[in-house]
């Protein structure tokens, strides 16, 4: 490759500790504590195998570009965008204007693990859409119906798994009622418009959000905010080539319960990216809150009264958020 010769730099010597443990330098327990948190790579580095960021990224690793010199101002604010938890790391180990060799290495191995493989095929094809009515089902996305119904993925094979109640994972728990289903699982847009809803058989899950956006959108969405956003792994180990143009971000006010999760996935995270900074990220919280007035009268009502009633409802709040503006 070309690029200036590397020379060759070391980091600060490592600290021995009176029980002789190891303890890194104040300038890498950050990333390092990303790294170790109970989520996948992928959460530090949301970037698709196109983006500028990730070819910046590279420049970094392979000919230790500089990207805080003067002329790559441009550089700077891109990673700055969208790769921010890394450029911290290289601004704050970063001596003399150059990257360590063993920093480079970590962030080639951080790059390698990050990428998203291209397509992914199924074993079999996508069974045959099983709700061919508007409002036979549970579900109401009067834009979206059905492309295909789910497919066939090994990483549902271990029917037996339990999630791990630790205190450094995200499980959402909830008390069920011994004859009313849990709810249901509303979608909207940034400008508030719900496009949708599904009532939910088991509590709430990934499986739901997955089962969502795969089977109704012919393409997914460039950002997917989500209070669980954490356990959306749960869409990349099944439809990775799907997905690797998606973000997924934890909303602000939910954040504050995710004690193990990657800060990849914190909002406050892309400070400079103006485009996370805008977004609402309440709006299924507020206008939510709206559809408890109806709750009490839902709750007993037959499953296709149900959805009837629920959407003529949730098309009126539509209505009402269309006309103020």
């Amino acid at each position: 490759m070309g690029g200036p010769p590397l020379k060759i730099l070391h980091p600060p010597p490592l600290e021995v500790n009176s029980e002789s443990s190891l303890t890194a330098p104040d300038q890498y327990r950050s990333f390092l504590l990303d790294l170790s948190r109970n989520t996948p790579a992928t959460a530090l580095l949301q970037l698709n195998e196109t983006s500028r960021a990730r070819h910046i990224i590279k420049e970094v690793i392979i000919q230790g570009l500089d990207v805080f010199q003067s002329h790559q101002r441009e550089k700077l604010q891109l990673l700055g965008c969208e790769a921010p938890i890394l450029l911290n790391f290289i601004q704050d180990t970063r001596i003399d204007g150059h990257i360590p060799n063993d920093i480079r290495r970590l962030l080639q191995d951080v790059l390698r693990r990050c990428k998203v493989p291209e397509s992914v095929p199924l074993d079999n094809p996508y069974l045959p859409v099983t709700e061919p009515d508007l409002f036979q089902g549970l579900s109401f996305f009067p834009n979206a119906r059905q492309l295909h119904g789910p497919g066939n993925y090994s990483a549902d094979a271990n029917t037996n798994y339990q999630p791990c109640r630790s205190t450094y994972t995200c499980n959402k728990f909830a008390k069920g009622h011994p004859t009313l289903s849990p709810g249901i699982f509303t979608v909207y847009c940034q400008h508030k418009i719900c496009l949708g809803f599904e009532v939910m058989k088991q509590h709430e899950s990934p499986a739901v959000a997955f089962r969502i956006l795969k089977r109704r959108l012919s393409k997914a969405p460039k950002i997917v905010i989500y209070d669980n956003a954490c356990k959306l792994q749960y869409c990349l180990n099944r439809e990775p080539a799907f997905f690797k143009n998606t973000m997924f971000l934890v909303d602000r006010l939910h954040w504050c319960n995710h004690t193990g999760c990657s800060s990849g996935y914190n909002m406050k995270t892309y400070r400079d990216n103006k485009e996370i900074v805008e977004l609402n990220s309440q709006i299924c919280e507020q206008m939510n809150a709206s559809i408890s007035r109806i709750k009490s009268q839902l709750a007993y009502m037959l499953p296709d009264n149900f959805v009837f009633h629920a959407a003529l409802f949730l098309s009126i709040i539509n209505r009402k958020v269309e006309l103020s503006g």
